[in-house]
């Protein structure tokens, strides 16, 4: 009945329900007891008393002695379930099968946290709706060429999702937090520079699946749409313990502007709705976007984490370039000094330009070497609107076929 959401077809059934079933079992004078996941109006259309019991979900604690118990009965050990308890919020049924499944995965072999988590995943139900998208993750910090400071920063924001039970239980700081708790971060940088990889990242840290918004679905012109579809994508992802993307925020999250006319006092309305949002969602919510002034200032403050991307140095270019090639990859005299130092580009950009150059070299049946690298920087700068001198290539400039302009 909870899923009727028309006023009028949901008293219809209820009323129904009431004749049909309810009437007919109070006459043989026996306790009758109705269960739903949510609340159902029965007393405005029943003349018979009924007591409303509300069981609210199970709280960390009480998942912790559920998970200890059943680890127990099933002989499964070294896991640590205040982390579980912390990551992934299961009812008591749910934790019965993921624990069953985790004793039959622990008598064959040492069980990886991968398991653990993919146990756990499998008994949430899945967000199935058209407007988030499941990235498939590989990524690992290692992976990642940032600054010490911004992959520190990752790690706290992980931190914060392992470590629930004894900061918001043991040392009972989540009275002082009755909102706010969301873990939300926002990456701000130029394109190219790893944005969408820290936030792959960071699902490959956690154990935990990273959905993406498709913010061309969920953005409408008409009044009350958005917030009626991020409301449907809140909610089915806070019961799946998921990782929530909004990549180029800006659309959504951009800042808000001076009320001349109804139009902009709705927008302003949306941006107020998607703040209250995010401030009741429990699970992680990561932002990105290219320019941290788009960002509605609102936002900012409620920004847990913030996550500052820059262009690549020298030093940090050379690890790119070297990390785009695998060992097998067979390389010809790759001048990774002089590439790093010769072009100011972004990771994204290096990633492309040696993936192209290798298919170069491929068509060509030789091995990747300058040649082909520096032929795909200069088709890169034309791509972006920039044209390459001959003295830009240096000592290799005679690998590339340029047109020398004075």
């Amino acid at each position: 009945l909870h899923h009727i959401h028309n006023n009028e077809q949901h008293t219809a059934y209820v009323e129904a329900f009431i004749q049909k079933i309810l009437n007919p079992l109070q006459g043989y004078g026996y306790p009758i007891f109705l269960c739903s996941d949510e609340k159902v109006e029965f007393i405005s259309a029943t003349e018979q008393y009924i007591e409303i019991i509300e069981l609210s979900e199970l709280s960390r604690n009480e998942q912790i002695l559920l998970w200890e118990g059943w680890f127990k009965l099933l002989d499964v050990k070294d896991i640590d379930t205040a982390i579980l308890s912390a990551k992934f919020n299961l009812n008591g049924s749910q934790i019965q099968k993921a624990a069953k499944r985790l004793a039959v995965l622990s008598k064959k072999s040492k069980l990886t946290e991968q398991q653990i988590a993919d146990a756990c995943m499998l008994v949430l139900p899945s967000p199935g709706v058209g407007n988030i998208k499941r990235q498939k993750t590989s990524y690992t910090l290692e992976d990642l060429k940032l600054p010490s400071e911004q992959k520190q920063i990752l790690r706290n924001i992980c931190s914060h999702i392992t470590h629930r039970h004894q900061v918001y239980d043991v040392w009972n700081m989540e009275r002082q937090y009755a909102y706010g708790k969301t873990v939300s971060a926002l990456f701000v940088g130029p394109p190219g520079t790893g944005k969408t990889m820290a936030a792959h990242v960071l699902a490959d840290m956690l154990h935990l699946p990273l959905y993406t918004v498709d913010l061309s679905q969920v953005v409408d012109k008409y009044v009350g749409e958005t917030e009626k579809r991020l409301e449907e994508i809140f909610t089915n992802v806070e019961k799946s313990s998921s990782i929530l993307f909004f990549d180029e925020a800006d659309a959504i999250f951009g800042k808000r502007s001076e009320v001349s006319d109804a139009k902009d006092r709705y927008a302003n309305t949306e941006v107020a709705y998607i703040l209250q949002r995010i401030e009741q969602y429990e699970g992680i919510v990561i932002l990105s976007s290219n320019y941290q002034k788009n960002i509605d200032d609102a936002f900012l403050r409620r920004i847990r984490y913030l996550v500052q991307f820059q262009m690549p140095d020298v030093a940090l270019r050379k690890e790119l370039w070297q990390s785009c090639f695998a060992p097998e990859t067979p390389l010809d005299n790759v001048d990774f000094d002089f590439l790093a130092e010769k072009f100011e580009l972004s990771g994204g950009a290096i990633k492309n330009i040696a993936l192209n150059a290798a298919f170069l070299a491929a068509e060509e049946g030789k091995n990747i070497g300058m040649s082909q690298i520096l032929r795909c920087v200069k088709r890169d700068s034309q791509k972006q609107g920039n044209n390459m001198l001959f003295m830009d290539f240096g000592p290799y400039a005679h690998l590339v076929k340029v047109i020398h302009e004075e």
